[in-house]
């Protein structure tokens, strides 16, 4: 190894001068662990020769340096390459581009909708195949794969709903790239740790592709005595809630179904779904770095219950904890009070 020529000068940290034969005029002082020699006889000459001696081992140890930077140094180049070659890889950002332009299919979750989109420049004409509605965005990159849509006109909007998209707008981030489509994020006003959906937009059309509504949220419960749900109905039930607790107050989390935002768990919060399709459903929650996971196997006719609690200690962590129908309807209840 090259570095043991250092580490000849090197030792604990400190350097060494060459041995100097010591007479009777001699002191040593051990100062710190080394040895500082004195010598009242002849200390110029040995002084200089010394300090020559440890010039030439300082020049030694510069050479061998040297030659080992230029030995290596070519190593370090190609695996900054390497390096720098991985890291773009890993990013994809060229992928992003090439979804800047062009005409998009979408079949959003939790619905039987389907939408072409024709992306030029900064705008978007959108088209909901069934309706033959039109609408128009302005698009906006904010960085190579992350994008902001703002609603210009058009589209068949509720009152409430046209007047929420003028206040706000809809920011999409692209989370991985294939060859006919790529997937994404979409948040509200900007990216942040609530993301309202997480779907797949194709360069393709493809019927198969069509998703089904998944569930729907009701208003209370009178509703649902109107429409007399029983055990022979073609739905399920689910009541979503969270308990009201003090400590826990600023808390907030999102609650997800198969990737669709379902729930917000504010502090003292419950919401009432019809569940449209049979069969195990996944839940995910989160609270920062924190994650819970829960599943409930839906069958048509059946009221289910799903408690979202938060544990406090040195992080907040959410549980999501699916509950029986007997304490389930009695803490559901309560919220109510």
């Amino acid at each position: 190894m090259h570095f043991s020529h250092i580490f000849l000068f090197l030792k604990l940290g400190r350097f060494y001068l060459p041995p100097i034969q010591a007479n009777s005029t001699v002191q040593r002082v051990r100062r710190n662990g080394s040895i500082i020699i004195y010598s009242n006889a002849g200390y110029k000459r040995k002084f200089i020769a010394a300090i020559v001696i440890l010039l030439l081992r300082c020049s030694l140890m510069l050479f061998s340096l040297y030659s080992f930077v230029k030995h290596h140094l070519k190593h370090f180049f190609s695996l900054f390459l390497i390096f720098v070659s991985v890291t773009s890889f890993g990013q994809d950002k060229a992928d992003c581009a090439s979804y800047h332009d062009g005409t998009f299919y979408s079949y959003p979750k939790n619905s039987n909708s389907q939408f072409i989109d024709y992306r030029s420049g900064n705008s978007v004409k959108e088209i909901e195949i069934e309706k033959t509605d039109t609408s128009f965005w302005s698009v906006k990159w904010l960085d190579a794969c992350t994008y902001e849509l703002k609603l210009q006109s058009g589209g068949t909007l509720k009152p409430a709903d046209k007047q929420f998209m003028k206040e706000h707008s809809l920011v999409y981030r692209i989370t991985a790239t294939g060859k006919d489509y790529y997937t994404f994020d979409g948040f509200i006003d900007k990216v942040n740790t609530i993301a309202i959906n997480k779907d797949t937009c194709w360069s393709q059309p493809s019927a198969n592709r069509s998703n089904k509504p998944l569930f729907t949220q009701l208003p209370n419960e009178v509703i649902l005595k109107r429409q007399r749900f029983s055990d022979t109905s073609k739905y399920a039930v689910l009541y979503v809630y969270r308990s009201k607790k003090i400590n826990q107050m600023l808390i907030d989390y999102p609650v997800y179904f198969n990737d669709n935002l379902l729930f917000i768990a504010h502090n003292k919060s419950f919401a009432i779904f019809k569940i449209l399709q049979e069969g195990p459903a996944s839940f995910f929650g989160k609270f920062e770095k924190n994650t819970t996971n829960a599943t409930i196997d839906f069958k048509f006719g059946k009221k289910y219950f799903l408690k979202c609690d938060i544990h406090i200690g040195i992080y907040a962590k959410p549980d999501l904890k699916p509950i029986d129908e007997e304490k389930g309807r009695e803490e559901f209840d309560k919220i109510g009070l």
